[in-house]
């Protein structure tokens, strides 16, 4: 978040696999005392900024990421 405030976006969604954790942030479930300071963080930065936080059920952006980068660095080796 910081660095798209920093760069100018004023928009922002944000996936987490924490169900927990977007709805604290969400202001769904009340904040536990382990997470506050760092929820309060986020909340406070996200304060400054258009943010949707959002639960997701599985890892798939981050495969395909890890998936395309092997196949681009396998590519690589060929040349």
């Amino acid at each position: 978040m910081e660095f798209g405030h920093g760069n100018g976006w004023n928009r922002l969604e944000l996936e987490s696999g924490s169900k927990q954790l977007v709805q604290m942030l969400s202001g769904r479930q009340q904040l536990t005392s382990e997470l506050d300071v760092i929820v309060g963080d986020i909340l406070h930065i996200a304060g400054l900024l258009e943010v949707k936080f959002q639960f997701r059920l599985s890892n798939n952006v981050a495969h395909i990421i890890v998936h395309w980068d092997n196949l681009v660095e396998t590519e690589a080796t060929r040349l």
